[in-house]
């Protein structure tokens, strides 16, 4: 009987850095969405018929995001599409909702950032 042994998994600094870095920014993102949400339902304020379901919409995306980076720690790959899908959808949602496109573009810095992370080690994923 044979046995495998697996190589020892070390993120290192600059992804470890990363995921820690977008999980306080999508928690906080959540905690902004969740304000601005309750704003304007209690005002009434007529922003919310134009803005509110895109709004939800990008407050789950978030809460979808740091599901991605907790499965990114816990070194499963799927992580990473999750982000991937998350990503190209708030683009998406952002020039509805008519945001310049050169800022929206920006939006997706953080993806091909935490692609070219996970990528340099994708051996180690599952």
């Amino acid at each position: 009987m044979t046995t495998v042994t697996l190589p020892e998994r070390k993120r290192g600094a600059l992804l470890t850095g990363f995921l820690i870095l977008m999980l306080i920014a999508n928690v906080w993102t959540i905690y902004r969405y969740i304000v601005i949400i309750d704003d304007w339902l209690r005002h009434s304020d007529p922003n919310w018929n134009r803005f509110g379901a895109p709004f939800v919409l990008l407050t789950v995306l978030a809460a979808v995001n740091v599901v991605g980076v907790v499965l990114l720690w816990q070194w499963r790959i799927v992580g990473l599409y999750l982000f991937i899908a998350v990503s190209l959808i708030a683009f998406v949602i952002n020039l509805i909702l008519g945001v310049p496109l050169i800022t929206a573009l920006i939006g997706l810095i953080g993806m091909v950032i935490l692609y070219a992370l996970v990528n340099a080690k994708r051996e180690m994923f599952s």
